[in-house]
């Protein structure tokens, strides 16, 4: 199958699920957030399209992940802000990039009321059995992938979480490689 062809069966097979994705004719891909009872990597899992999708960025089809769009581009969907309604085949994503994204990365409010876990407890918590980098994106940053080059950008510095370090920000405009500061557990 040539890459049209697939880029074409991508799309087709995307609009379906309706308000996942956009796919614009000018060879973009922009998945997103869902608004309903069921999580994106679910959703292209069930319709068999993880594969291809990836295979049609590989080969050069700009790929633009948004909410929970952009936690698929990671390497898998332990780090989404959402409860999975329907159990997922897998966690597994893209794994276009070496990490995982925590999008609408909040900081704790000292004030708060909210007796539940803030993101950065969670994402603790998750480091208790996984090695996996997370990346805490702020409303209004986002990453850029070119090549190999993986760096942050926007308005708002990042917040990177490691397995048995303390997080720690990053500017604008720097390279995202934590992946190599990670600890063995």
């Amino acid at each position: 199958m040539s890459s049209d062809s697939k880029y074409n069966s991508v799309t087709e097979n995307m609009n379906k699920l309706n308000s996942s994705c956009n796919c614009f004719t000018n060879k973009k891909v922009l998945p997103k957030g869902l608004h309903r009872f069921e999580d994106p990597a679910h959703a292209l899992k069930s319709q068999q399209l993880m594969n291809v999708l990836k295979e049609v960025v590989e080969n050069g089809v700009p790929y633009l992940g948004t909410s929970a769009g952009s936690n698929i581009g990671g390497l898998n969907m332990q780090n989404t802000n959402d409860m999975p309604i329907v159990y997922p085949p897998s966690f597994n994503t893209l794994e276009l990039i070496p990490f995982n994204i925590n999008a609408h990365y909040l900081d704790p409010a000292p004030n708060s009321k909210h007796n539940g876990e803030t993101r950065e407890t969670r994402i603790k918590e998750f480091h208790v059995f996984n090695k996996v980098p997370v990346l805490g994106l702020r409303e209004g940053s986002w990453i850029r992938v070119k090549g190999d080059k993986v760096t942050t950008e926007g308005m708002f510095s990042s917040r990177v979480f490691l397995p048995e370090l303390p997080p720690y920000e990053i500017q604008p405009g720097s390279v995202c490689a934590f992946e190599t500061r990670q600890n063995p557990l």
